[in-house]
């Protein structure tokens, strides 16, 4: 083993330590009761003040009968954040799993059954479990489960775990440009 002077070090020190940010996204697959209970919300917010305190009563009730639907379709991705060595390892399976074609002038064409299953294996790499409203949990959820839930979730929901994946890579790097911000430069060797 070659001994280190005090101006090298060794690069797996590097690592040590090293780890991912971790998130937790709720979604909800009612989305008949989610839209109900945010029109009636909506409704009693104009009623405060100007409506009579009976009627205010019944929709407060109202609105929580419907809280309680919501909450039963509740479920919360623990989510983390992930190497650039495994973006690359699942963007070479959806590229081995659904090849690239190329057009006349050698250019890539589109490829959604590539681009799906891409988004099948990202969402599986970024949740380590999945809890449903009961308590019970889903550990590594792996790209099947996820093709059924992007398939069966809905827009607004998926939004809520595309932009947790998007802030894990964002997130990180603006920390890391306010931490540089905050070091000294000049004052090293």
């Amino acid at each position: 083993m070659t001994e280190l002077d005090p101006q090298t070090f060794n690069i797996a020190d590097m690592f040590t330590g090293a780890a991912f940010p971790k998130e937790n996204v709720t979604i909800y697959t009612n989305e008949e009761a989610g839209y109900k209970l945010d029109k009636l919300n909506k409704r009693i917010a104009r009623e405060i003040g100007v409506g009579d305190d009976e009627t205010l009563t019944e929709l407060e009730e109202e609105a929580k009968a419907l809280l309680e639907i919501v909450n039963k379709s509740r479920y919360v991705f623990h989510m983390t954040g992930v190497s650039r060595d495994d973006l690359k390892t699942i963007a070479e399976k959806a590229r081995q799993a659904h090849p690239s074609k190329y057009g006349t002038f050698g250019q890539e064409l589109p490829n959604p059954e590539q681009d799906d299953y891409f988004s099948n294996l990202l969402w599986a790499i970024h949740t380590e479990r999945i809890e449903a409203p009961n308590g019970a949990m889903i550990t590594a959820p792996d790209d099947s489960q996820m093709k059924i839930i992007r398939t069966h979730l809905s827009k607004s929901q998926q939004e809520k775990i595309v932009a947790q994946i998007d802030d894990f890579a964002s997130g990180s790097a603006s920390g890391f440009e306010a931490a540089a911000q905050e070091s000294d430069f000049l004052s090293r060797p």
